[in-house]
């Protein structure tokens, strides 16, 4: 249920004031906040998999959760088009 998933959705507006930003906009105007998280994390599934494939972002840099992990997050989204 999308009850489990509220700690990560919480945790994740924390790191990124934009993101909070973005929630309050499309919630409830444009889509549940369920649908606005699911979509979140399917895109996000697929950058991170697209980005792993391509040796762009790993494990290393994930586990040392510093600006090298946002920088190379944050890079992989602008990578993405259609999100």
């Amino acid at each position: 249920s999308f009850e489990e998933y509220e700690p990560y959705c919480t945790a994740v507006m924390q790191t990124d004031p934009n993101l909070n930003k973005l929630v309050y906009k499309m919630v409830p105007r444009k889509c549940t906040e369920k649908e606005f998280w699911r979509l979140f994390f399917c895109n996000f599934y697929v950058a991170l998999r697209e980005a792993c494939a391509s040796t762009v972002l790993t494990k290393e840099i994930l586990l040392k959760e510093d600006d090298q992990t946002s920088n190379a997050v944050i890079s992989l989204f602008k990578l993405q088009n259609n999100f």
